[in-house]
């Protein structure tokens, strides 16, 4: 599967990964309640964001 990341993405994925880096300099765990709905209907996306694509 390819991937492109467009430019209409790149601010939201920064501020994404900015937000989740403060929250783990902080502690903080957040539990996520779809995690298996995701993984279930997106597989192909969430092995591009795990790195295994």
């Amino acid at each position: 599967m390819g991937f492109a990341l467009t430019q209409g993405m790149i601010i939201p994925l920064a501020d994404h990964l900015s937000f989740a880096a403060k929250r783990m300099r902080q502690g903080l765990v957040m539990e996520y309640p779809l995690g298996a709905e995701v993984a279930h209907l997106y597989p192909d996306e969430l092995a591009v964001a795990r790195g295994r694509n």
